[in-house]
């Protein structure tokens, strides 16, 4: 039988009482964990509920079999909102799914402006498509959200409802 191995990105569940600043976390408390300390056996780890990570040693936690990934499918949206002075939205739609990694391609936007037409609400256009597809591989928050890094700067994240608009402002 294999066993796996914890690394980054992995969920992990407490099997001692772990204490966090005045918190203390209760056996069973789930983490992810952020990073890998290989030379002290000691894991970078995130609870569930926590304020900040912790360090913690590798005979205090073990993988856990909860899990409540969201798993993208194809025909699904992806959203990134981003920028400095005003908010941009980037629509991607999943083509492909395979293992951890997703084919996506950019599609457009529908826009109604309010305000004096330098900001609205934006929905997914999924039948514009623009540009290639391209493979992105997927990475899942605490809390099961998938998303996958468009940009230096900026991560897409599953979208859960498609016919809820995003706020967008920009400048003429």
């Amino acid at each position: 039988m294999k066993t796996e191995t914890i690394k980054r990105g992995s969920i992990v569940s407490n099997i001692v009482p772990i204490k966090e600043h005045s918190n203390t976390n209760p056996v069973g408390t789930i983490g992810q964990v952020l990073r890998v300390k290989r030379k002290t056996n000691q894991f970078v780890v995130k609870f569930l509920g926590g304020f900040s990570s912790v360090i913690v040693s590798n005979v205090n936690v073990k993988l856990s079999s909860q899990t409540n990934q969201k798993i993208p499918k194809v025909g699904d949206i992806f959203v990134s909102t981003w920028g400095y002075g005003q908010t941009n939205n980037s629509w991607f739609k999943v083509k492909s799914v395979k293992n951890k990694t997703v084919s996506v391609v950019t599609i457009g936007e529908t826009r109604t402006y309010t305000n004096g037409g330098m900001s609205g609400q934006s929905l997914a256009n999924p039948s514009e498509e623009r540009g290639d597809v391209v493979d992105r591989r997927i990475v899942y928050d605490l809390h099961g959200n998938p998303s996958i890094k468009v940009a230096s700067y900026a991560r897409a994240w599953l979208v859960e409802d498609i016919n809820k608009p995003m706020f967008f402002s920009e400048w003429n």
